[in-house]
C-alpha cells in the first residue's frame, strides 16, 4: 500500500471513524474512502481538503511526497481561488527554507481562518 493511503487509513482510525462515516463527512461513499486508502483512486484536491478538515489535519500530512508536483495549476486555482495564484507565484521564487517558513506560518494562523468541514447526512 502506498504511504498516502496508509496515512489516510491510520488517521481515520485514530479519529475513530469508519470509512462510511468519513465518507459522509466529506460527501463521498465509504467505498470511495476505501479506494483512496487502497490507492485504487486518488482524491481530487478539493476532496483531499475536505478529508483533511474532517480529520483535523493538514493536506500535507495525508499526501505522499511529490504529490504537489502532480497537481495542475487549474486544480489549485479552482480549490483555492485567486489568492492562491499570488501565493503560488511568490512561493515559486522562494528557496525551500522560505517555503517551509510560509507553510509554518499558514499552520500557525489556520485556527483563526479555518473553514468548517462541510456537514453531511444531517449531522
Amino acid at each position: 500500500m502506498n504511504p498516502d493511503g496508509e496515512r489516510l487509513k491510520a488517521a481515520r482510525e485514530a479519529a475513530g471513524l469508519t470509512q462510511e462515516e468519513l465518507g459522509q463527512r466529506v460527501g463521498v461513499t465509504g467505498v470511495t474512502i476505501m479506494r483512496y486508502e487502497k490507492n485504487q483512486r486518488q482524491p481530487r484536491l478539493e476532496q483531499l481538503r475536505r478529508i483533511a478538515l474532517a480529520l483535523n489535519m493538514t493536506v500535507s500530512e495525508l499526501v505522499e511526497p511529490g504529490y504537489w508536483g502532480k497537481v495542475t495549476p487549474e486544480e489549485i486555482d479552482e480549490a483555492w481561488g485567486g489568492g492562491q495564484a499570488r501565493a503560488n507565484a511568490a512561493m515559486k521564487q522562494m528557496t525551500e527554507e522560505g517555503r517551509d517558513k510560509v507553510a509554518d506560518y499558514a499552520e500557525d494562523i489556520l485556527p483563526r481562518y479555518k473553514k468548517e468541514a462541510p456537514k453531511q447526512g444531517g449531522e
